[in-house]
Order: C-alpha cells, then sequence, then structure tokens
C-alpha cells in the first residue's frame, strides 16, 4: 500500500493517485468559479472553501468512499456544503458580536473628537502599555471588544474595563493640560 499524505492514511496501488491528481486539476476551475459566484465574489471564502472541500474530497477518496469517476459536480457539491458551513458559522460569529457590540460604544466619545490629534497620541503613550494596546486595537484597527479580547488572551469584560480605564486617563491628561 502506497501511503498518501497523512500517516496511516493509505491509497490503493497503482495509478489513483495519478487519477485523483487528474481529477483536481480538471476540477478546480469548475469548483474555483461556482465558489466565487456562490460567495458573492469574496475570494478568500472562496479559497478557504475550496481547499476545504478539497481536502474532504482526499480523505474520502482515501478511505474509499468517493464515486469511481471523480466528476465536478462531486467536488462541487462538497464544496456547496463548506461553503453552507462557512456562512453557518460566520452568521454564528455575527450574532455573537452583536451582543457583545450592544454594549460598546460604536466610536471613540466625542469628547476626543475636537482634540488635537498630536495632544491626543502624546496623552496616549503615557498610559499603561495594555491600555494602549486596547486603544490601539479598537481605534486604530477598528476590532471588536470581542476580537481583542481573544488576541489578548483576556475576557471581554476586562478589555472593556481597560478601554474605560484608558478613556478616563486620556481625559484626565487633556483636561489637566488645558488647565
Amino acid at each position: 500500500m502506497e501511503t498518501v499524505g497523512e500517516p496511516g492514511a493509505t491509497a490503493l496501488p497503482g495509478t489513483e493517485v495519478e487519477d485523483f491528481v487528474a481529477a483536481y486539476r480538471a476540477t478546480l476551475p469548475a469548483v474555483f468559479a461556482y465558489l466565487m459566484r456562490a460567495s458573492g465574489g469574496d475570494r478568500p471564502l472562496a479559497e478557504d472553501v475550496c481547499a476545504d472541500a478539497y481536502l474532504d474530497a482526499l480523505a474520502a477518496w482515501r478511505t474509499g468512499r468517493a464515486p469511481a469517476d471523480l466528476s465536478a459536480a462531486w467536488f462541487t457539491g462538497i464544496a456547496r456544503h463548506k461553503l453552507l458551513d462557512a456562512f453557518r458559522r460566520a452568521e454564528r460569529e455575527h450574532r455573537k458580536l452583536a451582543l457583545v457590540h450592544a454594549g460598546e460604544p460604536a466610536e471613540a466619545p466625542d469628547d476626543f473628537a475636537a482634540v488635537d490629534r498630536a495632544e491626543l497620541l502624546s496623552c496616549a503613550r503615557r498610559l499603561p502599555p495594555m491600555q494602549r494596546a486596547v486603544l490601539a486595537l479598537r481605534y486604530g484597527d477598528d476590532l471588536p471588544i470581542a476580537e481583542i479580547a481573544r488576541r489578548l488572551d483576556r475576557d471581554s469584560a476586562a478589555v472593556d474595563s481597560l478601554l474605560r480605564r484608558a478613556h478616563a486617563g486620556l481625559r484626565r491628561m487633556l483636561q489637566g493640560e488645558n488647565e
């Protein structure tokens, strides 16, 4: 038996590997075109889903669950299911983020809108490092609190607290400089 891909995965002896590779090369343009249309032109999503679909197809082929003809319709069917899974994941994430966003400000507080940018940056540089990081991720990178929490390995409440303390610190510094 010939080993293909992962340790312990075997394929039937002979030219089946070449058959799968040939089917992949022949069907990839049609499957990718389908995913581009179905995803609304979202190329990164289409690329990710296409890769996942062909990995699943390879796994099915290695275990003997693939059809003998390895048609574009079969590969497209796998891709369709993978795309629907991706849409479902995105919708679940959107619902979760909507709950988090309900309690957070959409943009920086208005009391910073009239402040000179250079003065604001000067004050921000004097904040503790984690508060600066949260400000940079929230307003510089426009990330939601949940994503900032994930990146900083903290919970959302801690990030929200850091953000509020950073705002309070900036207010104190700005008021002290303007008096």
